[in-house]
């Protein structure tokens, strides 16, 4: 009976057609959706039924499409599994725009290999096996080329059509993303939440937003002019790669202090925690909330602005510097082309850019290296062997000794200096071991090697670097201000914490010890600086600026203002004025915050 039934459909190759949709939910079941969340197996399996519907277009024999298609799938779940076993977060929609800086750093990460990607393996195996088996018992003949296409149209086209009236009848919803995003991974399926990550991607005017109400914010804002006070001759700011003290989290039990300079800087300097967007990497956002101040708060989750907004005509701390006769200068000791800053520094305003190829005369370009190379599996000399390196990285003393000559530079031709840099030492991969040459005290007392000890081995690096450079700049002539703070924590688990964050009883306060960093500001001169315990880095430039004493804008005054009702404004949670860790839509209730988003808005998409 069911081989009448398949020889009537042969001719048309239906059952082929049929055994590439089955496998397409099979592999689905085995690598991506959960079995406790299964209602989100129909939206994950029409998303890729448009995929499968593409292999019957480009006219694959049908036992290849089999592989190709299991292939496919198994490499999109294997590489989720390595994107959360190196930045403890699975993939996004979003970091399609990431692709060529995250393959330039693949190679400071292992590969994984576990039980459970084995047994991936094995079923997605056995799987493509079963459908070329039963495609060669059914004796299926050879699908003509025409009946390819109508296949692989229909498919695509009905696929999407289902679901978009799924959609339509309000049969699903876009689920915002969630802080643990490994359980929103689980409930939604890989495929469906990367689809709930593009619609809520979508750039939507503030409520009450127009040009003219905007332009009525900033005169409210805008300062009156104020007698002129003392300025610092040169202002340096220092964001460090992964740098981070877990004691303003909570009690350490290390067998020593891996920050004994930060930990004992108290004359003329403030310290506290900074809150940021990002937790293992994506290190230019937190950049570019720096440079602009404005808050990822206001924009679609898990953006990246620097990949995915023009920045040509956005205003930044540069471009005020610039105004107020300062030498601009960017320094970060890595490829210029990572995160296309070697445009982007322009466009913000920088006048003069000092990347790790411009470091070292002995530079020799590879003609190798291009925007998929990546680093780590070269010699440590790639940017000069007269560099000082640890791991494959230009050191963090290696890059401030470059501030210094910048400063010595600017000052020879007269000339006030804003340097804007950030470091690489600490970035992730941290399963190399430290050389004695460098540190290898065993700050956990495990008596082990481990990437926890390495990492705290290398802000220890950081923390003495940072010590060499303010004691140099102590007893300069020219008065001076630095700023140092970290840009995210790095993706490591210390098991002591993880514990202290649950005994948390408020969810937000519990999830913003990941996202908290240190900063501090400091100056070779007296000064009588107001204390913040914690705020988020999109304020920062503006406090830099009032502690400087250099003119306010009306942007600068908003900034300001929303701080002292809002002090932490992130994607994930907010703090207000009593201390109170809450969800940011609390916080997106305040006039002031709207005041806030509104002139973002203005600013970035209706210049």
């Amino acid at each position: 009976m069911i081989r009448e039934v398949v020889n009537k459909m042969r001719g048309g190759g239906i059952v082929a057609v049929m055994l590439s949709i089955l496998e397409v939910f099979l592999l689905l079941q085995v690598l991506f959706i959960n079995p406790y969340y299964s209602e989100c197996t129909l939206f994950n399996l029409l998303l890729l039924l448009p995929l499968t519907g593409v292999f019957w277009l480009l006219q694959l024999p049908a036992k290849a499409l089999y592989i190709v298609q299991g292939a496919v799938l198994f490499f999109v779940c294997y590489l989720n599994t390595y994107v959360l076993a190196s930045r403890q977060r699975p993939i996004h929609f979003m970091d399609i725009y990431s692709i060529k800086d995250a393959m330039q750093m693949s190679g400071n990460y292992p590969l994984v290999f576990d039980a459970k990607i084995g047994y991936r393996l094995l079923l997605t195996v056995l799987i493509v096996f079963l459908c070329c088996y039963a495609h060669h018992r059914l004796q299926l003949p050879r699908i003509k080329a025409g009946m390819k296409c109508a296949a692989g149209g229909s498919m695509a086209v009905l696929s999407c059509a289902l679901f978009l009236l799924i959609r339509m009848c309000g049969g699903m919803e876009f689920e915002q993303l969630q802080f643990n995003e490994d359980l929103y991974i689980q409930e939604n399926g890989l495929f469906y939440a990367w689809y709930c990550e593009y619609e809520n991607s979508t750039i939507h005017e503030p409520d009450r937003y127009s040009a003219e109400y905007a332009s009525e914010i900033l005169t409210a804002y805008a300062e009156e002019e104020t007698e002129e006070k003392a300025v610092p001759d040169n202002i340096v700011v220092i964001m460090n790669e992964s740098f981070m003290d877990y004691s303003l989290i909570g009690e350490t039990d290390f067998a020593a202090d891996p920050l004994p300079f930060l930990h004992q800087l108290e004359k003329n300097c403030i310290q506290g925690k900074l809150c940021v967007n990002i937790y293992g990497g994506n290190t230019c956002n937190s950049e570019f909330e720096f440079l602009t101040g404005y808050s990822l708060a206001f924009l679609p989750e898990n953006s990246v602005p620097y990949v995915q907004y023009p920045m040509q005509g956005i205003s930044s701390v540069a471009h005020e510097m610039t105004e107020l006769h300062y030498r601009n200068t960017a320094v970060h000791p890595y490829y210029a082309q990572e995160w296309k800053r070697e445009t982007i520094y322009e466009e913000l305003g920088f006048q003069d850019f000092i990347s790790g190829e411009d470091l070292s005369e002995n530079y020799v370009e590879d003609e190798k290296v291009d925007i998929f190379m990546t680093v780590g599996d070269g010699e440590k000399d790639n940017f000069g062997d007269d560099l000082e390196y640890v791991r494959s990285f230009i050191s963090d003393a290696e890059c401030l000794r470059t501030i210094q000559e910048v400063l010595a530079a600017d000052a020879e031709k007269g000339e006030d200096s804003f340097i804007f840099s950030i470091t690489i030492q600490n970035h992730g991969g941290y399963e190399d071991e430290l050389s004695a040459q460098f540190g290898d005290v065993d700050y956990l007392g495990t008596g082990e090697n481990c990437a926890q000890n390495t990492f705290l081995n290398l802000t220890s690096l950081s923390d003495k670097a940072f010590g060499d450079l303010l004691t140099a700049l102590e007893t300069a002539p020219e008065k001076t201000v630095v700023l140092m703070f970290g840009d995210h924590q790095p993706a490591l688990e210390f098991q002591p914490y993880m514990t202290m964050y649950s005994d948390k009883q408020n969810p937000y306060e519990c999830n913003a010890d990941k996202y908290t960093v240190p900063y501090v500001m400091w100056a070779n001169y007296d000064v009588n600086w107001e204390e913040h315990e914690i705020l988020s880095v999109n304020y920062l430039s503006a406090l830099l600026k009032q502690n400087c004493n250099l003119p306010l804008n009306a942007f600068d005054q908003l900034r300001l203002a929303a701080m002292e009702e809002y002090p932490v404004l992130t994607c994930g949670f907010a703090v207000d004025k009593n201390g109170e860790y809450v969800s940011p839509q609390t916080a997106m209730e305040s006039e002031i915050v709207q005041e806030y988003e509104i002139i973002q808005y203005q600013k970035m998409f209706d210049r």
